[in-house]
């Protein structure tokens, strides 16, 4: 009887080390889960796997733990942690995480599930570990479009620098890029500004990026100019908003240079009765910035027109920059009627564009007689004093003869 006793015991020793040596295993049911983020909660199971007959009748136990993944505690669920407790026989625990619904879009976001500590003999299996991916249930946002802040910027032509924003409207979710480019208008790369290209990228979130020009001062007198700025290529889902294009303004910086004064070249003019044209010069002084006009007009002084020259009057455009114009004065020669000298007006009047009328503003234009008196012979001229004395002599010698001859 004794001897059976301790046979018996024995055994049963034997048996109970061999279901030690065969633990259960305690593990995730999976190595991932999902729950949708309008969910309550999120159930998740751990099963028990039997290594032998005799561990069934054990109760053993295990840890559990969440921590953040992408998803944050509080913010997207909460936090479990605690023991679970199988009794003989059973093969699957669960325990629950609370789930938060947020209408914020933020992707699927995960959390860490880890299991610790087995008790009652057990040890961990696999997975120990486990992802649980919280589903978005939001919209996604719209990513957004490109474009410039305004059509128009200005920068000081002594500025250093012109900084553009380029701003994202209508959605900001993603990251996405935009390529920009200058290109002249009147101002000219390398002597008015730096020419640039690039690409500009904003991050998820990020609504306004700026890029830069540099301008270059020069000593001339331009008047403002503009550099043509474009934006094209975008990136990341996005599509270009408008202005797609703008115009930056440099503001000249140096004084106004000044228009002039129109004034004749000389106070005085001669040209010989026998010239067809009389040519008179008007000058423009102190400045040649823009288009200027003036008046000119004849009126006669000891000369009559129509009969010594033709009447004139009209008007003498200056371009920028042109400092002289003429105009011409027909002169009639009057059949070699001996008239002396004679002389006529000339004047300036009526300045446009900013000009002036400077001195002298009046002229005259003396017709010289070039009128003579042939001796018939073609050899040559005298003049009419010359010719009364000649004629005297004549008539003296004449009447010498005469009173001889009597």
């Amino acid at each position: 009887m004794i001897k059976f006793i301790a046979n018996t015991t024995v055994a049963a020793l034997c048996l109970l080390s061999s279901a030690y040596s065969y633990a259960d295993s305690l593990q995730f049911s999976a190595p991932t889960y999902t729950v949708a983020e309008h969910g309550v909660t999120a159930s998740i199971t751990v099963t028990r796997v039997f290594t032998s007959y005799w561990t069934r009748f054990f109760t053993v136990g295990v840890d559990y733990t969440t921590t953040d993944g992408s998803a944050t505690e509080g913010s997207d669920y909460i936090s479990a942690s605690g023991s679970l407790t199988f009794a003989a026989g059973v093969t699957s625990q669960t325990f629950t995480i609370d789930i938060i619904n947020d209408v914020d879009y933020e992707g699927d976001e995960t959390l860490n599930l880890a299991l610790s500590n087995p008790t009652g003999g057990a040890g961990l299996g696999s997975p120990a570990s486990a992802v649980l991916t919280i589903a978005e249930d939001d919209p996604v946002p719209p990513v957004g479009s490109l474009q410039f802040s305004a059509p128009t910027y200005t920068a000081a032509e002594n500025g250093v620098k012109a900084s553009i924003t380029v701003t994202r409207v209508d959605g900001s979710f993603g990251t996405v890029g935009v390529n920009y480019a200058s290109s002249d208008g009147t101002a000219i790369a390398g002597s008015d500004y730096t020419a640039v290209i690039g690409s500009l990228s904003f991050a998820d979130g990020v609504t306004s990026q700026t890029f830069t020009i540099d301008i270059i001062n020069d000593a001339d007198y331009e008047g403002d100019e503009t550099v043509n700025l474009s934006l094209s290529n975008p990136t990341g889902g996005a599509g270009l908003g408008s202005p797609a294009s703008a115009v930056l303004t440099i503001t000249e910086d140096e004084p106004v240079p000044t228009a002039g004064s129109l004034q004749f070249s000389a106070p005085t003019y001669t040209v010989a009765e026998f010239g067809v044209i009389a040519t008179v010069t008007v000058e423009r002084v102190g400045g040649s910035v823009g288009t200027i006009d003036v008046d000119y007009a004849s009126s006669d002084g000891t000369a009559t027109a129509g009969d010594d020259y033709i009447a004139v009057n009209g008007n003498l455009s200056f371009a920028d920059g042109v400092t002289s114009r003429t105009f011409g004065v027909e002169i009639i020669n009057d059949d070699n009627l001996q008239e002396g000298n004679e002389s006529l007006n000339l004047i300036l009047s009526n300045p446009t564009g900013g000009a002036g009328v400077g001195s002298p503003s009046t002229a005259s234009l003396t017709i010289s007689e070039k009128d003579e008196i042939f001796d018939g012979t073609g050899g040559g001229s005298i003049d009419l004093i010359a010719l009364i004395s000649l004629l005297g002599l004549c008539l003296r010698g004449f009447r010498k003869k005469s009173i001889f001859n009597n």
